[in-house]
């Protein structure tokens, strides 16, 4: 799922639903790990986009994003826990400048 593109000075909030992977009475009850990687671009420090912790908010998990290297794109993935014993995980592709 594409999201942005995002200015470098930015501090965006980027949120990823999984109500329609959840099963009815199902809810997420832990976030095991949000990532982000350079998919486009030379960023030697990816991770330092995330700011701060995930929240889970429902059937979202919110992250606050800030920074980012003009011309470079991450990918971001998160993987979650379900009070059913799943394990669900979700992807964003997040260009930062102009595209």
């Amino acid at each position: 799922m594409p999201i942005g593109p995002k200015d470098p000075a930015e501090l965006v909030v980027v949120t990823g639903d999984f109500a329609l992977e959840l099963n009815p009475g199902e809810t997420i009850t832990a976030i095991d790990s949000y990532v982000a990687n350079t998919q486009r671009g030379q960023d030697s420090n990816p991770s330092a986009i995330l700011y701060g912790a995930a929240v889970i908010i429902g059937s979202t998990i919110r992250q606050a994003i800030t920074g980012g290297i003009n011309g470079c794109a991450y990918s971001l993935k998160v993987t979650v826990d379900t009070n059913q014993g799943r394990t669900l995980v979700g992807s964003m592709y997040l260009p930062v400048g102009l595209e």
